[in-house]
């Protein structure tokens, strides 16, 4: 077999069709766009166009609030993964972002982290993250371990700070 012998599927590729090549091509002159109108033109958008009607986009309601300015997001940390690294002996008695960042488990740009009840805790470990559940900090302190929240502080914009 040679590169030149290869070949795609029977029907697998159809030849474009010629467009606009004379009037005996059966796709010349208008090239199967019709006559005149928006369709026949170059750059028509009527996608959102219902015959003269209103948009459906505008005759749905809007419904709903995102408050994204505020919202929190979190680097999600089970009791499972704590404890699957303390298996592995990765980490030792404390647990923080830094820890996770340091041992390459995290990005250094990470979102704060919080704590889920997920799995079992079986060694006593020392907590330091932004924001825990309180099914985790039982077991965690149940398992021997001490829970620290730290508060997160959020930069002050450059606007803010020049107001003040």
């Amino acid at each position: 077999m040679k590169l030149n012998e290869i070949s795609g599927n029977y029907g697998a590729h159809h030849r474009k069709m010629r467009l606009g090549r004379g009037i005996g091509s059966t796709k010349g002159k208008t090239a199967g766009r019709g006559y005149k109108g928006q369709k026949s033109r170059t750059g028509v958008r009527l996608s959102n166009f219902a015959g003269g009607q209103k948009p459906i986009f505008m005759v749905i309601p809007k419904k709903g609030f995102n408050n994204k300015i505020f919202k929190k997001q979190y680097t999600i940390i089970t009791l499972t993964d704590i404890q699957n690294l303390s298996d592995c002996k990765r980490i030792k008695d404390t647990v923080s972002l830094k820890e996770f960042i340091s041992l390459g488990l995290l990005k250094s740009n990470a979102n704060p982290m919080k704590i889920l009840a997920n799995g079992e805790l079986k060694v006593a470990v020392n907590v330091e993250v932004s924001a825990i559940t309180a099914q985790a900090k039982a077991k965690i302190e149940k398992a021997g371990g001490k829970v620290t929240v730290i508060e997160v502080v959020k930069p002050v914009s450059k606007k803010v700070a020049k107001k003040k």
